[in-house]
């Protein structure tokens, strides 16, 4: 990915170079975590698998929005890293059902509209194991990112882990919580499961999550919430959208 930080520098630059000039521009920014063919053979490892071992985090979309990670002893403990696993089913060789570490795989057999890649955010339970911002707009000294939506699924280790061990009543949400200058600028829930006396509910096909209501962010966390240990913190995504207003100063 050295390309791509390359990328966020020479941006920068390119920005800064409008200043006093009266230059603006607006735009919407659609994150697909696509990338060409030779990016995933070079960066991505044998697990199908990216992240950084000695950074903290991976861009996408002109590197206008970073994602953040916290690795320790270069293992990675919490926050976004992105997946080229192939979802579910898993595949069948020879007539024998392949055993897949559901981890970091979709419950879905792709990432939205069958993309390739996507993003799998795990909430470690240790805070210290986690970044401090989750999303990061990059250029929020030069203008405002309003946030619009993102697709969402569970993985396939959280939709086992309900299955086995959610009763009547339980919820699984994921809250996203934007904030701007160390505020919180407004915050947007999402229901990954829900056992309620009507029918037992998890999602396994990607859902539309509103995030309209954060508002103009400079950063974005996001949290999930179980009220069982024995089901872990993960949700994927896919197909960020956002509104972009960039301008000199």
């Amino acid at each position: 990915m050295k390309r791509i930080f390359l990328f966020a520098a020479i941006l920068v630059s390119a920005v800064s170079c409008f200043k006093n000039t009266g230059w603006s521009e607006s735009y919407t920014l659609r994150v697909t975590f696509e990338y060409p063919n030779e990016v995933y053979t070079s960066y991505f490892t044998a697990d199908s698998l990216f992240f950084d071992k000695k950074g903290d985090g991976f861009s996408w979309g002109g590197t206008v929005l970073a994602y953040k990670y916290k690795v320790v002893d270069e293992q990675f403990k919490g926050g976004f890293l992105m997946s080229y696993q192939k979802g579910l089913p898993a595949p069948v060789e020879g007539g024998v059902q392949v055993e897949l570490d559901p981890t970091w795989r979709a419950n879905a057999p792709a990432g939205a509209y069958d993309s390739k890649t996507y993003a799998v955010f795990y909430d470690n339970p240790d805070d210290n194991m986690m970044p401090e911002k989750d999303m990061i707009f990059t250029h929020s000294y030069y203008g405002t990112c309003g946030m619009n939506s993102c697709m969402v699924n569970n993985t396939a280790l959280v939709a086992q882990k309900v299955r086995e061990h959610f009763t009547l009543g339980d919820k699984l949400l994921l809250k996203a919580t934007g904030y701007s200058g160390g505020t919180k600028t407004g915050e947007a829930e999402f229901v990954l499961a829900d056992f309620n006396s009507q029918k037992d509910s998890i999602v396994s096909s990607w859902t539309s999550f509103d995030l309209s209501k954060l508002g103009a962010v400079e950063h974005v966390n996001f949290e999930v919430i179980s009220p069982k240990a024995e089901v872990p913190g993960y949700f994927c995504m896919d197909e960020v959208v956002a509104n972009i207003a960039l301008s000199s100063k």
